[in-house]
């Protein structure tokens, strides 16, 4: 979540590099392939049948049953593992998609490409992390909504440190990201 609370705090200097819309069009990146994500997570599909209305006859067509069609099979077969590996793997993806970005052309269609995958790292991760959370106290809920809401005063703290305005000179762009990458 610090990576895309960090795209967002650069959105100025987006907005005069590229165009005005620019950040509507970072949001449709991040959030659209993530909204597919976190619905796979948490369908249950339970299909027993379909009644299809042919030639004025009903014909029952037998559909397997799928339970939870994206987690599940993982995780009955390796536990909480599974979600552990889900959960690490993605942050370390969209932290390497962050890394990248001040080492890549500083292109829109970078810039959204990136973000699209940062989006969907981010999905697989909070989706991830509340399935962790039913393992332990139901107080660990509350400490995983903090952890991202928590992004905000770090990414804060760093524009203040790095004394970024609204056109953050290269050095500071990339140091910035690169940064928000370590945590």
């Amino acid at each position: 979540m610090i990576c895309w609370t960090g795209l967002q705090s650069l959105i100025e200097y987006y907005a005069d590099k590229f165009y005005p819309s620019f950040f509507l069009e970072l949001n449709a990146a991040y959030f659209l392939p993530s909204l597919p994500i976190l619905w796979l997570q948490q369908v249950y599909i339970n299909i027993h049948g379909l009644i299809e209305i042919r030639n004025g006859r009903n014909r029952t067509l037998n559909i397997v049953s799928i339970k939870q069609i994206y987690d599940s099979q993982y995780d009955a077969r390796y536990g909480r593992r599974a979600s552990y590996l889900r959960f690490t793997l993605s942050f370390i993806a969209a932290g390497v998609c962050t890394a990248a970005l001040p080492l890549l052309p500083n292109t829109p269609s970078t810039v959204l490409l990136l973000t699209s995958f940062i989006g969907a790292f981010n999905a697989i991760a909070f989706g991830a992390s509340y399935q962790l959370t039913t393992y332990f106290s139901p107080l660990c809920t509350v400490g995983v909504s903090l952890g991202y809401v928590g992004a905000g005063p770090v990414v804060l703290l760093f524009t203040v440190v790095l004394n970024m305005d609204e056109s953050p000179s290269t050095g500071q762009r990339v140091l910035f990201l690169e940064l928000l990458t370590l945590i």
